[in-house]
């Protein structure tokens, strides 16, 4: 798909928040192009949009979607997650992409700052377990590991998790954020 027809194509449904979140994931899912540049140069461009449901297609599509390791991206994502008055499924968006994005990179930072959230028994109990599957992806844990190591029980919730089956991982996270 030419870059000035994908433009123009925004440009006439950017008032539509329902058609535009289903075009900018499609962007990406649909490989209506597979120039990642362009796709960055578009989603980048909504990361500041006020509809809750835009900037989160915009995140997912850069983390989740393209694996952009970018320190913009993450402090978009990070600065969202950390405040507990953004949108909820725009904060497990952040987690989910991040975890993806930096999957297996023991990220000092991120691997902290889902540790503080997942201990936060102040913070919401899906948000919680999300920044647990994400702490565990980030560590390097994939979801058919996470899922065998959690005695084949998906973590739906924070009941589902079976801490004492992480205990390495756990204490291996805490020593790496010494």
């Amino acid at each position: 798909m030419a870059v000035d027809r994908i433009r123009k194509d925004i440009e006439s449904i950017k008032e539509n928040e329902t058609k535009l979140y289903s075009y900018l994931y499609d962007l990406t899912y649909q490989e209506k192009t597979n120039n990642v540049r362009l796709l960055e140069t578009i989603y980048s461009e909504f990361l500041n949009d006020k509809r809750s449901e835009i900037k989160r297609v915009a995140l997912y599509c850069l983390l989740f979607g393209l694996k952009i390791k970018k320190p913009e991206y993450r402090q978009a994502a990070l600065i969202t997650l950390t405040d507990k008055a953004s949108d909820f499924d725009l904060r497990l968006t952040c987690v989910s992409g991040l975890a993806q994005a930096y999957f297996a990179t023991d990220d000092k930072g991120l691997l902290g700052t889902l540790f503080t959230i997942f201990n936060d028994q102040e913070e919401d109990e899906d948000i919680r377990t999300e920044a647990f599957t994400g702490m565990m992806g980030i560590h390097g844990i994939n979801s058919v590991e996470l899922l065998s190591k959690n005695s084949n029980k998906i973590v739906m919730s924070m009941d589902d998790i079976k801490l004492e089956n992480f205990e390495q991982e756990i204490k291996e996270i805490k020593v790496l954020l010494l």
